[in-house]
């Protein structure tokens, strides 16, 4: 028996597990579980040269993201780019922007990506098929050659217009080719492609959530959009922050909804809720549903119709009392 032979059922149990992890988006299990493949891959010779150990590996990487190391993280993007795109629903942008939360201080994150954003532009990976043309060459299809022909179309390596990003994405040549998974494919890398070059000290870029509270504004930051704070919330906001602090809440700073503020409520949600669902029915249901304004009228020519059957019965009859039952039932 050789030695290095690679053991069949580890690896369906290794398969397995791997597939729950992807599922559940198990990103502190990818870690433990990429770190014990890598660890056999040393072990055992024969591991690093099967592409289905080495496939398993690098997604479980990028699965990990967030926790993964900063030099793990630069070689998924300098060497596995293509990897993260046979993923059903990976939020990249997310991903990474955890893992600039969590790992990155605030003064070091601009570096970092431009370490991210200079890999990319080096990437040799192919990520579509027919080759573009780039400034009258003809190039391979890859990460680099698709941010090369995206610059000079934008006209500035670190210009950033997301109109000018959909207009490129809808009437750029090399684009137009494409099928409909690799144009995703194109999407994707772009909006993050413009996400790196937006510094962490500006608005637009900051990662976290800000609160922000001054005379003239209170809300939060987050993304670059400033969502203010209604004034019936700003009472509680306080409750809260003492809760925070460790502080005593005393009966008198406890403040009781009105009847009056419950309704606005309701009729902001019934407002924001209407733009996204146009017809009449969906309208409907969403009024009942939150303003509880339900419509009976149905009930009214139901019991319209049972009075008619009354008629069709003798008195004390076991048909006429079932039927005073039902009209009964549907409310005098």
């Amino acid at each position: 028996m050789e030695k290095n032979k690679i053991n069949i059922r580890d690896f369906i149990k290794i398969k397995e597990l791997f597939i729950r992890i992807v599922k559940f988006d198990l990103f502190k299990e990818a870690l433990i579980m990429s770190k014990f493949i890598d660890l056999g891959m040393r072990k055992n010779n024969d591991l690093k040269e099967e592409e289905e150990y080495l496939d398993i590996l690098y997604k479980l990487r990028w699965v990990a993201l967030p926790r993964l190391d900063d030099n793990g993280v630069v070689d998924l993007f300098a060497k596995h780019f293509n990897l993260m795109f046979e993923f059903e629903n990976y939020s990249l942008k997310d991903k990474f922007k955890s893992k600039l939360i969590n790992d990155i201080i605030l003064d070091d994150r601009d570096k970092y990506k431009d370490k991210i954003k200079k890999v990319l532009l080096d990437n040799q990976e192919r990520i579509s098929r027919q080759k573009i043309i780039v400034n009258e060459n003809i190039l391979s299809p890859t990460t680099s050659s698709w941010l090369k022909d995206y610059n000079i179309y934008m006209g500035s390596a670190n210009f950033i217009n997301n109109e000018k990003r959909i207009e490129y994405l809808s009437y750029s040549e090399n684009v137009k080719k494409l099928n409909k998974k690799e144009k995703e494919k194109i999407r994707i890398l772009l909006e993050f492609y413009d996400i790196l070059k937006l510094s962490s000290f500006s608005k637009e870029g900051f990662e976290e959530s800000l609160g922000i509270a001054n005379e003239e504004m209170k809300g939060v930051l987050d993304g670059g959009i400033f969502t203010k704070i209604e004034k019936r919330d700003e009472k509680r906001l306080e409750i809260m922050q003492k809760i925070i602090d460790g502080e005593e809440i005393e009966k008198k700073d406890i403040t009781k909804i009105t009847d009056k503020e419950r309704q606005e409520y309701r009729e902001e949600k019934v407002d924001k809720l209407e733009k996204d669902f146009g017809s009449d029915l969906e309208r409907k249901a969403i009024e009942e549903e939150i303003l509880d304004k339900k419509d009976f009228s149905h009930l009214d020519d139901e019991k319209k119709n049972l009075q008619k059957m009354l008629s069709q019965y003798k008195e004390n009859s076991l048909e006429r009392k079932a039927v005073e039952e039902e009209i009964e039932n549907l409310g005098s």
